[in-house]
């Protein structure tokens, strides 16, 4: 039973967060008469959990470029990169406990390229 525990526990901080999340749509989504001239070149965010095995933090930032390609509707360009710590995470054992672990974040911001 222990064995299936600590199992179940890595196996959850190695898959948890196995995609990246778009945190800021790029340019300009509200379509309103007041917006400043420029908020289509707004750029986007994207971010995703950088930790877990080699495999997984590249599956998750492959998935970070389908999500830019996506909301680009093509093509787009890196501006800046940074590594940020989120804080802590609780991880779950399944069976009603867990711990915390400190989790760090890839941030990208983009812009869509015409």
């Amino acid at each position: 039973m222990t064995k299936f525990i600590v199992a179940s526990t890595i196996l959850t901080i190695i898959f948890s967060g196995c995609t990246a999340k778009i945190e800021h749509m790029p340019g300009s989504i509200e379509k309103s008469k007041y917006a400043p001239i420029n908020s289509e070149e707004q750029y986007g965010l994207v971010s995703y959990l950088n930790g877990g095995a080699s495999s997984v933090r590249e599956a998750r930032r492959e998935d970070a470029y389908k999500k830019m390609y996506e909301a680009c509707s093509g093509k787009y360009k890196i501006i800046d990169e940074s590594n940020k710590n989120s804080g802590a995470m609780f991880i779950s054992n399944g069976n009603g406990g867990g711990f915390m672990a400190n989790t760090n974040k890839i941030y990208i911001k983009f812009i869509c390229v015409k």
